[in-house]
């Protein structure tokens, strides 16, 4: 394959990914994700962490319910490979806030000196998470809008540090932007391709 060819793959390739997520299903269930997170900040139950996965169990029969019948199944991988990426990024996103919750947990263990620097850095280490997070999501899954979410949620995260906020308002608010976003696009994708009946 030459190179106009294998970039004209490429560019039709990038466009199938856009359609795939254009139904905000990914929105909905990783603002779910979050918003859970965010309230387990809010209720300082770090021992609740471990569940926060559990709306992404849904991601694929949702897909299958409402997605496939309007717009068919487009495979871009192997069957094989689509289940290790979409499993890689859940268990990616989990480890991520365990690890965080280890921090709050573990810091507790540690010296005065590192407790202290843990405690007053930890919205910026918790930025920093989360933004990595977002970004690999964007680019893991060719979805452009978690780029804008990565950018929003580092800069809630920084405001609840300036302003002064708690943490899990600034989280909450991620969530309930991306949970709106994505019922908004659901909605949006059923009017557009409504059911053959």
């Amino acid at each position: 394959m030459n190179d106009t060819n294998l970039l004209k793959t490429k560019g039709l390739e990038q466009k199938l990914y856009t359609a795939y997520h254009q139904d905000g299903l990914l929105d909905l269930i990783v603002g779910i994700i979050i918003a859970l997170f965010g309230l387990v900040i809010l209720a300082d139950q770090p021992a609740f962490v471990g569940m926060i996965g559990i709306p992404a169990v849904f991601y694929i029969p949702l897909k299958q319910r409402i997605s496939q019948p309007r717009m068919g199944y487009i495979r871009f991988e192997s069957k094989e490979k689509q289940t290790f990426k979409l499993t890689l990024s859940v268990l990616l996103g989990v480890l991520v806030l365990v690890a965080l919750a280890g921090l709050f947990i573990v810091g507790n263990g540690m010296p005065d000196s590192f407790r202290t620097i843990l405690r007053e850095n930890m919205r910026l280490i918790f930025s920093g998470f989360l933004g990595v997070s977002l970004l690999a999501a964007a680019l893991f899954l060719n979805n452009r809008r978690f780029y804008v979410y990565a950018v929003v949620g580092v800069l809630l995260v920084w405001a609840s540090m300036l302003v002064p906020f708690h943490l899990g308002i600034a989280v909450t608010a991620l969530a309930a932007i991306l949970v709106l976003t994505g019922l908004y696009l659901v909605i949006q994708f059923i009017r557009r391709y409504p059911l053959d009946e």
